[in-house]
């Protein structure tokens, strides 16, 4: 029932644990606790002035919060309470850093060709522009492929604005709904943003279905 923000923790990671590290370290963990796995590529992109390799190998030696993942000895994640509270310091010491750290992560992802992540990452930094670029790309693939919750996360999260142009996202958004929430909040969507009026040969057959 703990958490990083429950403030007796928070107090201990602060001043046990956290004040303890070099300032290079330190630097290092607030911005990447951002990132939900560690590799030395994505700190890379991530920071790329710092040593992401030699980095994570150190951490790894001195058992700071940071183990390995099963299938890739390589690859690291932050102890969910530690990844936590670093979340939140970032937040509070360096908040008009965020945008750019999870552009950066997203900008990697999509070079990985994992656009879920780096739609993720995107949305989580604030760019809705660029994820609804990534979205314009995967969404229907994702929709085909059944990832309906995820779709409704995603399409929640980003505000109705944004999406007033695109008839096709709005359309996706709409079947995501409609097998997450059910044909009664889909059907009256359908009807609130215009699309049951569309002539698009695009979004016609979806309407009829």
């Amino acid at each position: 029932r703990f958490s990083g923000a429950n403030q007796t923790i928070a107090d201990y990671l602060a001043y046990d644990v956290l004040a303890l590290q070099p300032e290079a370290v330190r630097h290092f963990l607030l911005r990447t606790s951002i990132l939900r796995h560690l590799n030395a590529s994505i700190c890379h992109a991530v920071l790329p002035e710092t040593d992401a390799e030699s980095m994570l190998s150190h951490l790894a030696s001195t058992h700071t919060f940071l183990t390995p993942l099963e299938n890739d000895e390589k690859t690291y994640r932050y102890h969910s309470l530690f990844a936590e509270f670093l979340k939140s310091q970032l937040k509070t010491e360096h908040p008009e850093e965020i945008p750019r750290l999870h552009q950066a992560a997203s900008r990697w992802y999509e070079r990985q060709q994992r656009p879920v992540p780096a739609i993720d990452h995107a949305l989580e930094g604030g760019d809705y522009q660029r994820a609804l670029g990534l979205l314009r790309s995967h969404a229907a693939n994702l929709l085909s492929q059944g990832r309906m919750r995820l779709l409704s996360r995603w399409f929640s999260a980003i505000p109705p604005e944004h999406l007033k142009q695109d008839e096709e996202l709005q359309m996706t958004w709409v079947w995501a709904l409609c097998f997450t929430r059910g044909p009664t909040e889909a059907l009256e969507m359908l009807e609130e943003t215009g699309l049951e009026q569309s002539t698009n040969p695009r979004i016609r057959p979806h309407v009829l279905a």
